[in-house]
């Protein structure tokens, strides 16, 4: 009799699980004490690590049993997850828990990858919602750290779950993600993700969610996030990713160069609302010193050597792009409004890549391309490369001899120049950089630019251009021979006695 009863009671008990509405009854939790609540998830979840796959031998096939065990973990995560976020206004009381064990899970070699997948889309989702509640703020971040810190082989398993994950959780962040510490975490797994050619794409576009947003960003984010495109436009396998990430960049420039020199915030609908950020100082409050740092000419220049790794650091059409955004970034009108202490560490930005192009060793760790084809891209990089810094100069030119440390930067300029002309053969590259230069020197004459003040730079110049392009000075002095040697023209004058 007894035994009948039991059976009796186990068919009811299954009757009543087949009927029952497991959204309905996750619904009807919500109404529970925070208590009871605890005790459910933390129920589910140690009976999820029960008998779980560790207990398996490695290496062998998974029997009946295991698999039905697999089943059953992966069942009681999927639970405890969706109870926790049925109440997430009560995520800080369940975060410690749920955080442990989903941490224990991840960082499990032995784990399935069915449950791999669900801790990890768990714990993003949980973050997402935890980022907005300051008692677990910072254990949100520190659960984006953590899936940013992920073994290979682990990320690569479940990437293609993290990428929509983190998009979801920016565009449900956005204000969050972007002026707090947050942003540092999700440009990590994004960065992560970049190096994974099958989620690079969609990593991408969701860095270009907070590129592209037009509220303000902290000075710390935005330059973090210069360094995230950039490491797109560098590492990425597929040309299309390595040029959209250049545009991205490019995004950036106009971005900082549409701040205001003398403002905080961006101009734009949020500027006047979005609080002042600690380090986005004035133009001019750490000019004498040369210490850029979080001003406006400082995260610009950050853009600017960004373009320059990469126009550096790749070939083919990627640099080519690269150094086509580098002449619409130098030659735009915001160069024109720099402060007199942007100048050094922008010209010795120029002066690096035109030295990287010219340099051979500086190539040894570049990807490689054909040799039919090595040389005149490489050469034309050069050319291309020199004839820019010379219009940023003309264009410039007396903003720039204004400078006391001009004549630093000229004869920089020609020992560049000199390098530049000693590896590049070319027919093109000996007929431009004579023009160029007498172009430049003319109109350092004319603006009186060798005059008195700077008795030696004449000397200096004529020494420097002498050792690489002496024809150029021959010239000069021939045409102001024939100059002398003209006859003054006759005033013809009215007849009559």
């Amino acid at each position: 009799a007894g035994k009948d009863e039991e059976t009796q009671a186990v068919e009811a008990a299954r009757a009543a699980l087949r009927g029952c509405d497991i959204r309905l009854l996750l619904a009807e939790m919500r109404f529970m004490q925070t208590e009871a609540l605890q005790a459910v998830i933390a129920a589910l979840l140690v009976s999820s690590r029960v008998g779980g796959p560790s207990e398996h031998p490695p290496h062998e096939p998974p029997d009946e049993a295991a698999v039905a065990a697999q089943h059953r973990q992966a069942l009681e995560l999927d639970l405890a997850l969706a109870l926790a976020l049925q109440n997430r206004d009560r995520i800080g009381c369940l975060w410690d828990m749920l955080f442990t064990h989903l941490a224990a899970l991840l960082r499990d070699a032995s784990t399935t990858h069915a449950v791999l997948t669900r801790a990890v889309a768990g714990l993003l989702r949980l973050a997402s919602r935890a980022l907005s509640d300051p008692a677990v703020q910072k254990g949100a971040i520190q659960a984006l750290v953590l899936v940013a810190n992920l073994e290979t082989p682990t990320l690569v398993a479940v990437a293609p779950t993290v990428a929509p994950q983190v998009r979801g959780l920016l565009e449900h962040n956005m204000e969050l993600v972007r002026r707090g510490n947050a942003c540092q975490g999700v440009l990590l797994i994004l960065d992560r993700l970049s190096r994974i050619p099958a989620c690079a794409p969609a990593a991408l576009d969701t860095l270009a969610l907070l590129l592209l947003d037009r509220a303000a960003l902290p000075p710390a984010n935005f330059a973090a996030c210069v360094a995230s495109v950039g490491g797109f436009a560098l590492g990425a396998q597929a040309t299309p990713v390595a040029r959209k990430a250049v545009d991205y960049l490019y995004a950036l420039h106009l971005r900082v160069s549409n701040w205001s020199m003398h403002q905080p915030n961006p101009a734009g609908p949020e500027a006047k609302s979005a609080p002042s950020e600690a380090g986005l100082t004035k133009a001019g409050a750490s000019e004498k010193d040369g210490e850029l740092g979080g001003t406006v000419p400082g995260l610009w220049l950050q853009v600017v050597a960004r373009m320059c790794d990469i126009t550096l650091a790749r070939r083919g059409d990627v640099r080519d792009y690269a150094m086509l955004s580098s002449e619409r970034i130098l030659l735009s009108s915001f160069v024109g409004t720099l402060p007199e202490g942007a100048w050094h560490p922008l010209f010795a930005l120029l002066w690096r890549l035109l030295h990287g192009l010219v340099d051979e060793a500086g190539h040894a760790d570049i990807e490689k391309t054909p040799s039919a084809e090595a040389g005149p891209a490489l050469e034309k990089a050069q050319l291309r490369a020199w004839l820019l810094i010379c219009t940023v100069m003309l264009q410039h030119l007396r903003a720039l001899t204004a400078l006391p440390e001009f004549p630093e930067h000229f004869l920089a300029f020609l020992t560049a120049t000199e390098a530049f002309v000693a590896t590049s053969p070319s027919p093109l590259a000996a007929e431009c950089v004579p023009q160029h230069l007498g172009n430049i020197i003319d109109v350092m004459e004319v603006d009186g630019v060798f005059g008195a003040a700077r008795p030696l730079l004449w000397e200096k110049t004529w020494e420097a251009i002498n050792r690489f392009c002496p024809e150029l000075y021959q010239s000069r002095v021939a045409n102001a021979d024939e100059q002398q040697e003209q006859p003054p023209p006759v005033e013809e004058r009215g007849g009559g006695c």
